[in-house]
């Protein structure tokens, strides 16, 4: 299976988790930089019935939600959101001129907050938060991603979804 994206609407931290992010902080960061490594990370955590925490997998590279729930508590992010995995095939011009007018800070109408980005030759990959409110605003900014020209696993399965779910 592959990780497309995921949707955080209203979260509360299950009990298990308070202090997970110090933990991560204090005790797993440190170690993982004494390895020589640096850069973006997520952690898959896993709760049982009894409400204990198991952290089972780091990715060391941008995946799942732990980023963008970093990002919600620290008020950079708002709530619903849609995390995306984007490709835009085109250079670095285009690419600003297609993702200008939906992320850049400066504008008002800014919905898409990147959160990694990365290029090999003439493709872009990035991840980002989709901001939205409703269900019809997520469909007009996935409709705008995709007509723009980003190409996203997750948007078309969304897209799909809720135009089906339409009278």
């Amino acid at each position: 299976g592959a990780f497309l994206g995921g949707i955080i609407e209203d979260f509360t931290v299950p009990p298990a988790l308070e202090g997970a992010v110090q933990h991560i902080l204090q005790d797993v960061i440190p170690k993982v930089r004494e390895r020589g490594w640096y850069g973006i990370g997520g952690f898959d955590v896993l709760i049982d019935e009894f409400g204990k925490a198991y952290f089972i997998d780091a990715n060391f590279r941008m995946t799942g939600m732990s980023a963008y729930h970093f990002l919600i508590d620290r008020g950079i992010i708002r709530r619903p959101m849609m995390s995306i995995m984007g490709t835009f095939v085109g250079t670095e011009s285009a690419l600003r001129t297609v993702l200008a007018p939906f992320a850049a800070k400066k504008t008002r109408s800014r919905f898409l907050k990147l959160i990694c980005l990365s290029r090999n030759n003439t493709t872009w990959r990035f991840n980002a938060a989709l901001e939205y409110s409703d269900e019809n605003e997520l469909l007009n900014r996935v409709e705008l991603l995709l007509s723009a020209g980003v190409q996203s696993e997750a948007l078309e399965s969304v897209r799909g979804a809720l135009h089906q779910k339409q009278p």
